[in-house]
């Protein structure tokens, strides 16, 4: 039997089984549809209007009709275990509802109108990558459980929500309060509310017309996502995040930003010497950055910098990258990242090796190391197939060069101290 007759026939024998089961649900107001692969709602549920509870876990399901909310008598639903990334926005109209098991799906977020649910009893979303729980969620006066163990979840943190229905709707009051000041004021501060996400929820990343945002004392991995709408905003406050580590590239184009607190965070990029400067400084070096991801260029000379720091190691497609007369004293091991590299200018700072993963720049075809510390290369010369010119002048620890130098068939410009080389011989 070919695949699609096998199909046509478990299609065929499913209808049948459906059909039955819609006969008892008549009578039995309940319907189990569990594990049946279904990749939609069948239709027939709705000849059932009094239908209480409807079970559909364990299935394919990624959407919802919106037909669904037209159920009004259900009691319990439950949905676990599909592929479902959304519900429907009018999810509140089911009125009856008390059980709603989501857990296992891949819901971001839960429409507003949930809040609508007010006999909701319990209300699971394990196992989903959610980041926020809606305001309106407080208005489930008579909610027992709730169930979120994504780690990343935002609104409210993940501790409170441990912490029992109570502790979550006292947050999301305080939340909710604090949003309302924003919009009015144009100041939004949610210092302090133990934020953990990497992303903000929605309802903060709609205020574009913010001019200051404080985020201080949370636990925010970046900033990225959310801020490039806040084309406003002229006091930004990320003091004390002490998960936060890189500020984001697009913050370079916040022309209007004169104020940026990154006081007591473990910041790499940018580079300390760059952070200590203040707020114009840190916006120019992030401007350069966020320009290079269109020119392919990036010129970071002569800025005392003492690493290449791991948000310009991201930059996977930038063609040409200047990093000469810093205080470079090495390259991080993610350098090797930058594979669309043709153009690599790192003279005049300290250098003492490079890392093996320089493997990877086999689109490289100029490389001026000269005015190091540089004791020797590695193996990773041999990948340097496209490499044209090399400058080395002014490397007085390097005694020899690698054997491998000669799989560099491309090689036509080399600038050497020859007489400081054991090998090749000077002549």
């Amino acid at each position: 039997m070919s695949l699609r007759a096998a199909q046509a026939k478990k299609r065929k024998l499913f209808q049948k089984k459906l059909t039955s089961m819609i006969a008892s649900a008549q009578h039995t107001h309940k319907l189990d549809l569990s594990e049946n692969a279904l990749l939609d709602v069948p239709e027939e549920i709705f000849t059932l209007p009094g239908l209480r509870q409807l079970w559909m876990q364990k299935n394919l399901l990624s959407t919802l009709p919106e037909r669904i909310t037209k159920m009004n008598h259900l009691v319990q639903l439950r949905l676990f275990e599909n592929q479902i990334s959304e519900l429907p926005s009018n999810i509140g109209d089911m009125i009856s509802l008390q059980v709603l098991w989501l857990q296992d799906n891949n819901l971001v977020f839960l429409p507003d109108s949930i809040g609508n649910l007010i006999d909701l009893r319990v209300l699971s979303v394990l196992n989903n990558p959610i980041r926020s729980l809606p305001i309106t969620l407080v208005n489930c006066k008579i909610l027992k459980e709730l169930q979120v163990n994504n780690p990343g979840i935002a609104v409210p943190p993940l501790y409170v929500v441990e912490k029992g229905v109570n502790a979550s709707f006292i947050y999301l009051k305080e939340y909710s309060r604090r949003l309302d000041w924003g919009r009015e004021t144009g100041a939004l501060d949610l210092s302090g509310m133990g934020m953990s996400s990497s992303s903000l929820p929605k309802e903060v990343t709609d205020l574009t017309s913010l001019t200051t945002l404080s985020l201080a004392r949370n636990e925010i991995l970046g900033v990225s996502e959310f801020i490039f709408n806040m084309a406003s905003l002229t006091e930004l406050d990320l003091s004390g995040c002490a998960t936060l580590s890189i500020v984001a590239s697009e913050v370079g184009l916040m022309s209007q930003l004169r104020v940026l607190s990154i006081d007591d965070c473990p910041i790499e990029s940018p580079p300390l010497v760059v952070a200590n400067q203040g707020c114009g400084p840190i916006v120019e070096y992030l401007k350069l950055l966020q320009l290079s991801k269109s020119s392919l260029e990036l010129d970071i000379s002569a800025m005392e910098i003492p690493d290449v720091d791991p948000q310009v190691c991201s930059l996977h497609m930038i063609e040409s990258l200047d990093a000469s007369s810093n205080v470079v004293t090495h390259l991080r091991q993610d350098f090797g990242q930058l594979t669309s590299l043709k153009h690599l200018s790192l003279h005049h700072n300290l250098l003492e090796r490079l890392p093996d993963t320089l493997s990877n720049l086999v689109n490289l075809e100029t490389l001026d190391i000269s005015n190091n510390r540089l004791r020797q290369l590695g193996p990773y010369v041999g990948k340097w197939w496209k490499l044209i010119s090399l400058n080395l002048l002014n490397n007085p620890d390097m005694p020899k060069l690698p054997m491998h130098f000669g799989n560099m068939s491309s090689l036509t410009n080399l600038q050497i101290d020859a007489q400081q080389f054991h090998r090749p011989p000077p002549e």
